[in-house]
């Protein structure tokens, strides 16, 4: 019981999930199973803590196979420096403090290839290391904001971009209209490659308490790659709208969790240009369902998604999709025919996800994608499929 109230509590210290948390005093009289219920009912008491800290371990290991070919022509192997199977072990250190309103957290990591042991080789990243304040503590209307590192992914909601890890400020609020709906914003700034970029969000969620949400995500990234002169003349802007529907129920006759959503993406920043064929080729998008939520022993989780995305929709360096099975090259910054612009975008695929408790502190997940070209003009034709199989254990 005290390992589930202790990752509880670190599940609690990320920026996006405190605003939803009830009191202190009446964690005392829940299960972790009835806080998880609080949490998903958006209840409106807030955390205020007593003067604690904790230190959370997780424990990683994944085996993953790529298989890869341009033309015809194998992409990955011994012949061209890219493996096709690789096993990454790796330990997260998950560090907070809390006291009143405010927080701090950190997460250390470790990662090693497998074969490669030196302390170089992806060795310890900070990736995540901010610091937190809950502005309101009752009624209606929350807001909180927080400053540093943060996960990317769990702020702006997305299954196409906002990958990794983000430096930077965040403020988030929402307001309850009971029988209504749940109406929450964020906007921040961050910074990367010495550029800065800021976001903005506004949802609605639960709408008429039935489980329906849409949410408008707008991302201003700036004109070009960091660090990625443009070459060639093409001068995209990435300016980036998603628009995300869904809709989240739980039916008593299989007593599972089951979402369904779909967003569209557009770039207003592409242009007409030379490498992208002469289109704008600005849209990217992924409809997808999860059925079942992990939380203890034997729970399970299935996901599928289909997703496409186009040359110019999002910046080919955040790429949080299936992708091409190729890193941001830059090339859509510097080809001069669409037939040698291979970047990672322009692609379209599927992936699905299985998820799968053994024990309350040991997770299995296996995840298989594959894509191909969205454009078939731009970029040498490839063919990418790409299985991973990780396992995770918490204490």
């Amino acid at each position: 019981m005290r390992f589930k109230f202790l990752a509880l509590t670190l599940f609690l210290s990320s920026s996006l999930f405190a605003q939803l948390t009830p009191s202190y005093s009446m964690t005392k009289r829940y299960s972790v199973r009835e806080l998880e219920q609080w949490l998903k009912k958006n209840v409106r008491p807030r955390f205020i803590s007593p003067e604690e800290f904790n230190i959370a371990i997780q424990i990683n290991a994944a085996w993953t196979t790529n298989h890869r070919t341009l033309g015809g022509v194998s992409a990955v192997g011994a012949t061209t420096g890219t493996a096709s199977n690789s096993f990454n072990p790796g330990v997260n250190i998950d560090y907070r403090y809390a006291y009143g309103r405010g927080w701090i957290s950190a997460r250390t990591a470790f990662r090693n290839t497998g074969g490669l042991f030196r302390g170089t080789a992806n060795s310890v990243a900070l990736t995540r290391a901010n610091m937190g304040y809950h502005f309101t503590v009752r009624g209606p209307f929350i807001c909180d904001g927080t400053i540093g590192r943060n996960s990317f992914t769990k702020i702006y909601n997305s299954q196409m971009e906002f990958s990794g890890d983000i430096d930077g400020a965040t403020l988030m609020s929402s307001y309850l209209f009971p029988k209504m709906a749940d109406i929450r914003a964020a906007a921040g700034a961050y910074i990367r490659s010495a550029r800065t970029y800021w976001v903005i969000k506004a949802g609605f969620y639960n709408i008429a308490n039935i489980g329906v949400y849409f949410d408008y995500t707008y991302a201003h990234w700036g004109s070009i790659r960091p660090n990625t002169p443009t070459t060639n003349g093409n001068n995209i802007k990435y300016n980036v709208s998603q628009f995300l529907v869904g809709w989240e129920y739980k039916p008593q006759w299989v007593n599972k969790d089951i979402q369904v959503f779909a967003a569209l993406l557009v770039n207003d920043g592409a242009v007409v240009s030379v490498v992208s064929n002469g289109e704008r080729e600005r849209e990217a998008g992924y409809v997808g369902f999860q059925f079942g939520t992990v939380r203890k022993q034997n729970d399970f989780s299935i996901q599928g998604q289909l997703q496409f995305c186009r040359l110019q929709a999002i910046p080919p360096w955040n790429v949080n999709g299936i992708g091409t099975g190729a890193r941001a090259t830059g090339q859509i910054f510097t080809a001069l025919t669409p037939q040698t612009c291979n970047d990672s975008t322009n692609f379209k695929g599927w992936e699905a996800i299985l998820n799968y408790a053994v024990t309350d502190e040991l997770t299995l997940t296996g995840k298989l994608q594959r894509s191909v070209p969205m454009n078939k003009a731009i970029g040498i034709p490839f063919n990418f499929t790409s299985f991973r199989l990780e396992t995770q254990y918490t204490f």
